[in-house]
């Protein structure tokens, strides 16, 4: 066989290429082939006379975006045309896995992800070391549920009893990645938090101590087939982040049409309560804290009320509620009902 080294552009991508590779897994081939461009010289890509790919069309996917000119390859001349089509697919043939123990014991998991191995994963992010939040590691978990609905119940020792700081709205502070012990909120554009349902453990990784579950728009025109999904959705991943140890808050901005149906899920007895204040709507504040109260059965709930105004003010200091006006320059210290 021959080895040569060419450039990139000679070579034919195989159209018949069976094998796919997802974005994640892709990103970590083109960090492989970043950080160890030897291992392709002891493991050319192969290749017919035509310079058609047979073995080695994702590799020469990294190579291209990692920006290489040359690469090299073998030519397996003295394969028959059939040959070629049956190498194709074995060639791509996955036998064996690793062994998860093992590599937990000879190597260091920053390490392994710097070369890009594949470690277990949930919606593409890596299992943390603790061992609790691996023992919750369940892909496509269904949460025990106290409601016809399926929507999971919160966990009542994840409810969060204080705020901490920096509290950062998700998506719009630089800080979001990394707020060691502090609090996230979701009272931003949907856009910014749709990719934490295909990869929740993403809060997990800033370190945050303290979560209000993600505020997802719901209209008194939204369907209650789909409110219920997305109710389903959010209340899926508080519950998760709770099993990784992230305390949170149940989110009661929804539009009045699904007030009642956003309490399922929430045991009674939760006190752990977040929403967004508006000075034009003050009654829907105060819908909020008589729900607040009834699932609580306190008069005073552990309750937050990010913005608002003035006049919110008056309203949060009458229930002796937390009021958060301005993120960035929230007070550095703990701050607790009362």
């Amino acid at each position: 066989m021959n080895t040569e080294t060419i450039s990139i552009k000679k070579l034919k991508p195989n159209p018949a290429n069976p094998r796919t590779i997802k974005d994640d897994k892709f990103h970590k081939l083109v960090q492989s082939v970043k950080s160890f461009p030897e291992m392709l010289k002891l493991r050319p890509i192969v290749v017919n006379d035509q310079y058609e790919v047979l073995g080695g069309n994702m590799r020469l996917r990294a190579c291209i975006e990692a920006g290489m000119k040359e690469v090299t390859v073998i030519r397996a001349s003295e394969l028959t045309e059939d040959q070629q089509r049956r190498f194709i697919v074995v060639d791509n043939v996955g036998f064996g896995d690793f062994d998860m123990d093992a590599l937990a014991n000879e190597w260091d998991a920053e390490e392994l992800q710097e070369w890009g191995v594949d470690l277990p994963i949930y919606g593409g992010a890596e299992i943390p070391e603790n061992e609790n939040i691996k023992n919750a590691w369940i892909p496509d978990c269904i949460f025990p549920s106290n409601n016809v609905y399926e929507i999971p119940t919160l966990d009542m020792d994840g409810q969060a009893d204080a705020i901490y700081n920096p509290v950062v709205l998700w998506g719009v502070d630089k800080r979001t990645r990394k707020i060691d012990g502090s609090t996230i909120f979701f009272y931003v554009d949907d856009y910014r938090f749709e990719a934490i349902w295909s990869n929740p453990a993403q809060v997990y990784e800033t370190g945050c101590a303290v979560v209000c579950e993600p505020n997802v728009s719901m209209y008194d025109t939204t369907p209650v087939s789909y409110g219920l999904h997305l109710i389903y959705k959010k209340r899926w991943i508080a519950r998760y982040l709770q099993t990784l140890g992230i305390k949170t808050l149940v989110d009661l901005n929804v539009s009045a049409k699904f007030a009642e149906y956003n309490l399922l899920g929430v045991p009674d007895g939760w006190n752990a309560f977040a929403t967004r204040g508006y000075t034009e709507r003050l009654f829907y504040l105060e819908d909020e804290i008589r729900l607040a109260q009834k699932i609580s059965g306190k008069e005073n709930p552990f309750m937050v009320v990010y913005g608002g105004g003035n006049k919110v003010r008056e309203i949060v200091a009458k229930y002796n509620l937390i009021y958060i006006e301005q993120v960035r320059g929230f007070d550095k210290n703990k701050q607790e009902n009362g």
